[in-house]
């Protein structure tokens, strides 16, 4: 993997920035019954993964990790 230089990355980070800006935008600019159906259709496709027990682990060792990161950042 190349580096890059100061100048590029700053650029890089600037533009990033523009484009989260810009999705702030959107979304507040999105109609609730929009957001709504976009919930509700996310829900709704729960039922599409199934549930599996390496499935379950994987969520235990993730909330695991992030109680971790809670009580490590705790002052």
């Amino acid at each position: 993997m190349s580096s890059i230089s100061p100048k590029d990355a700053k650029l890089y980070i600037e533009r990033w920035a523009l484009a989260n800006q810009r999705e702030i935008e959107e979304l507040r600019a999105t109609p609730i019954a929009v957001k709504l159906r976009q919930l509700i259709s996310l829900m709704a496709s729960a039922s599409v993964f199934h549930d599996s027990v390496a499935r379950r682990i994987d969520e235990e060792e993730v909330r695991a990790r992030w109680q971790k990161i809670k009580s490590a950042y705790r002052v």
